[in-house]
């Protein structure tokens, strides 16, 4: 999935986008009253590929509905962080094409980053996230 592919999402789904500075993260969903906004700081994204993990974090949230409040306990934040992240991975990194990509000889965590237009600490991060729902990916 592309970048622009998930702007359109972000469109379609009438999600505000606004760019602005964000203290502790790079990106943030926030649901209220009925208005969804994706956040994120252009001054923490420094490629196309971040803003790209970034949206698709930020939508996994919408989409699984994976909110919580600034207050939450602490293991329903991960719990909530994890469902959004498994989203962006199931969208950015499908299994079969992982699987794909390895068999034909994109073998290394660079190559696999730099096919899917990732960056290294995505990859590691999804490769690690089948490993542990599939067991050897190959």
């Amino acid at each position: 999935m592309e970048l622009e592919d998930l702007e359109d999402m972000i469109y379609k789904e009438n999600i505000n986008l606004i760019d602005s500075y964000l203290e502790d993260t790079a990106g943030a969903y926030v649901h209220y009253d009925d208005i969804d906004i994706i956040m994120y700081d252009p001054s923490k994204i420094h490629s196309s590929n971040k803003r790209k993990e970034i949206f698709s974090e930020e939508l996994g949230h919408y989409f699984c509905d994976a909110t919580y409040k600034f207050n939450s306990d602490p293991a329903f934040i991960n719990k909530q962080e994890y469902r959004a992240k498994k989203w962006s991975f199931l969208k950015l990194i499908p299994y079969n094409n992982l699987k794909s990509a390895i068999s034909n000889g994109i073998n290394t965590l660079y190559s696999l980053a730099d096919y899917f237009d990732v960056t290294y600490e995505y990859m590691h991060n999804a490769v690690i996230f089948y490993t542990e729902k599939y067991g050897t990916i190959y």
